[in-house]
């Protein structure tokens, strides 16, 4: 069992704190031996962070792909302003899909995904997220 709390209290700064508890953690090794690792707990010291070190997105946000135009890979980034069920999926110019890039539980934070178009002829595509009632598309080109 493992188990974890954490604290985070946020005024003019940040205040920290944490823990860990494990019990019963084994390591099995490809040959079959097992250590057993003593239960422990251990307890971070509290911890002051300037606000400004914490990014949490307010806004969810799709960003522009870069670089565009691009060959053969590109990175798309975005943000979640709550956790949500996100989906990026990548489009051609006839509205076909032609890759899921992201389908999974997001929690709130920034994020990149690379999107790479080797096997793809060179054109306009579009990249579209979907994030709780977010859903926002944007235009890309490949070039080759």
């Amino acid at each position: 069992m493992i188990v974890m709390d954490f604290a985070f209290y946020c005024e003019e700064s940040c205040y920290v704190e944490g823990k860990i508890q494990v019990n019963n953690l084994r390591f099995v090794y490809n040959n079959g031996d097992t250590v057993l690792v003593d239960p422990f707990q251990y307890i971070w010291p509290t911890t002051d962070v300037p606000n400004d070190k914490i990014q949490i997105p307010s806004d969810f946000v799709l960003s522009q792909n870069y670089p565009n135009p691009f060959n053969p890979s590109t990175k798309i980034g975005y943000n979640l302003s709550t956790n949500s069920f996100v989906t990026l999926k990548v489009y051609d110019i006839l509205g076909r899909e032609i890759e899921t890039l992201v389908n999974e539980e997001k929690s709130i934070g920034n994020y990149e995904v690379e999107f790479n178009a080797s096997n793809l002829p060179s054109g306009t595509y579009f990249y579209r997220i979907a994030a709780g009632d977010f859903i926002e598309t944007k235009k890309m080109i490949l070039v080759k």
